[in-house]
């Protein structure tokens, strides 16, 4: 089968994991006020705060196990805040993505 057609095929059948409906995700979040982010996704896994701007942290992990061997799936998302507001955003990880739907798959 073709990439396009296997593609197409997982997001009719389940709604794929997308990093780049991630990237989406959080481009939507620039601008947010940094209470309304809390409030929305819940409170980081780390804050840092330097020269006036901060920086929120979440992590995320989890370990999938099959008879082959297990596998840890995470992402570290970090925002950061200028004024009270996401400035900007980063991500790593091998699972950094969201359903086409919106919910998060890590």
């Amino acid at each position: 089968m073709t990439k396009k057609v296997l593609l197409g095929l997982c997001l009719l059948l389940s709604g794929c994991c997308s990093e780049d409906a991630y990237r989406r995700l959080l481009d939507s979040r620039i601008g947010m006020d940094e209470n309304e982010l809390i409030e929305s996704i819940g409170n980081p896994s780390s804050v840092y705060d330097t020269n006036k701007k901060r920086s929120l942290e979440y992590k995320t992990s989890s370990l999938t196990c099959n008879s082959y061997g297990c596998t840890t799936h995470w992402c570290t998302t970090q925002y950061m805040i200028k004024n009270n507001k996401v400035d900007r955003w980063s991500y790593q990880g091998n699972s950094c993505c969201v359903r086409e739907t919106g919910s998060l798959f890590n």
